[in-house]
């Protein structure tokens, strides 16, 4: 059953008009009509199934046939820090992050980032982000939509960084994500460099915030990788990928 997430809260009554986001998507580009059911959600932990009952050109109502509380939230909380990466790169790590249950994503500007957004850029592109992340809690069944931050400086993040444990993936690292020691509960955030990985002095600036440096076996993995790797291993380790 087609899911789409409603941009506004969800009224209370058993009709109502489809936001006109859900309107477009929903009518215009799937060419749903009277009698096609579908699932929406707005943020909360209740999905709402319901029927559409009328359709105009501009506009369609639908009515509720039932509402549940669902929580496919993952149990961790886990922030992804990925440095800046192409056009394509990015949207398919966000993509994939949010399907694997991250909580946010924070872009990073790093030293050997090979983009560099303008500051015209930065507003339409974390909007793009954002509708990645909405569509891949569509797909994926999540009904809470994970943040997704402005690209900043790695020093201004650190600066204002509030989290239990901090990790660095890095290839030269003695330590396996195995050896981690994890305790539930806590808040865990992924720092990935860009395709030169993170420069020494990054590296320093990381380790005076007390991130742990680990690496993922012995292959370098491109940056696009690493994070989703990370994220998939913390989930079986911790997670609910064993549940």
């Amino acid at each position: 059953m087609p899911r789409f997430y409603s941009p506004t809260p969800i009224p209370n009554q058993q009709r109502w008009a489809l936001p006109d986001a859900v309107f477009h998507h929903a009518i215009r580009v799937l060419r749903l009509s009277i009698d096609d059911e579908i699932t929406l959600f707005d943020g909360s932990s209740t999905e709402y199934h319901v029927k559409i009952v009328s359709v105009t050109k501009q506009a369609a109502e639908v009515v509720l046939i039932a509402q549940s509380t669902e929580n496919r939230e993952s149990p961790l909380t886990i922030s992804l820090a990925q440095a800046l990466l192409n056009h394509d790169k990015m949207d398919w790590v966000i993509q994939k992050a949010v399907e694997l249950g991250v909580k946010e994503i924070i872009p990073l500007m790093t030293e050997r980032s090979m983009v560099k957004l303008t500051q015209d850029k930065v507003k339409p592109r974390v909007e793009r982000w954002l509708n990645i992340a909405i569509s891949a809690c569509e797909q994926s069944g999540r009904n809470h939509i994970p943040i997704i931050h402005a690209p900043q400086s790695l020093e201004s993040w650190l600066s204002h960084l509030s989290i239990d444990k901090k990790v660095v993936l890095h290839p030269q690292a003695s330590v396996t994500m195995k050896e981690l020691t994890y305790q539930k509960g806590e808040s865990v955030v992924f720092a990935v460099g860009p395709e030169g990985g993170f420069s020494p002095e990054e590296m320093t600036l990381l380790a005076r915030y007390q991130f742990s440096s680990i690496r993922l076996g012995p292959r370098v993995l491109r940056t696009e990788t690493a994070g989703l790797a990370i994220l998939s291993v913390a989930q079986q380790l911790w997670g609910d990928f064993t549940s």
